[in-house]
């Protein structure tokens, strides 16, 4: 009993100190971090964008040769690498500050929202054929490497960048010809937070109703 005991207070003590990680919450420790590191960015920003870049990119890779973070104290790694996830934050930053600038050349541009098309696509069409491998202990040392969800794969990069791309030349469409629907996506994202618990919890219900049934889960 005092083991189990112990247990769960370095359990409940981990988890406070966003060392332990609870499944399907276990990207609100990323967030933490990632929230920490905006005073940084925006000074590195204000020296230039290609720095913050430079450096984001070479702790990218740093991510992909080993760099990580333990849990505590259960010493598995993150299930979201902050030092390769940083990436996307990162881009997501210039491409905001930036939006105006790159909103002109990618509607300038006869090819990028093509291959933006092509990439979402193509990756839909991956996924419904199982590739990569839907289960990571399956996958190759190349398939691990391009879609590995820990560390941000090379791929899931690509996808992100380009899926962007085709939602920012879509928005104005979806805009006019189903308002009610831009008008949800955009409290999403406004609210995307608060929109990740509840569907977390929701989650984490529907499991154990999946599992037990309804009179399981309420009497047993």
């Amino acid at each position: 009993f005092n083991m189990e005991l112990h247990g769960i207070t370095q359990m409940l003590i981990g988890a406070l100190l966003l060392t332990e990680h609870i499944s399907y919450f276990n990207i609100l420790p990323l967030y933490f971090l990632l929230t920490l590191s905006v005073i940084p960015m925006v000074l590195l920003a204000r020296v230039s964008y290609g720095a913050l870049l430079s450096v984001s990119f070479g702790v990218y890779v740093l991510a992909q040769m080993g760099l990580s973070l333990d849990q505590w104290p259960s010493g598995r790694f993150w299930a979201f690498n902050p030092f390769a996830w940083q990436l996307i934050f990162v881009l997501g930053f210039v491409a905001g500050s930036r939006r105006e600038e790159l909103a002109s050349r990618i509607d300038k541009s006869s090819f990028i929202f093509p291959v933006a098309i092509v990439i979402v696509v193509v990756s839909a069409m991956c996924v419904r054929l199982g590739i990569p491998a839907p289960s990571s202990s399956d996958r190759g040392a190349l398939e691990a490497f391009l879609f590995h969800k820990n560390n941000e794969g090379v791929v899931r990069v690509l996808q992100f960048m380009a899926l962007a791309i085709v939602g920012y030349r879509l928005s104005p469409l979806v805009a006019r010809l189903a308002p009610w629907a831009w008008s949800i996506c955009s409290l999403l994202g406004r609210n995307s937070l608060v929109v990740f618990g509840a569907s977390a919890l929701a989650a984490g219900v529907g499991q154990v109703l999946d599992r037990y049934g309804i009179y399981g889960a309420l009497y047993d």
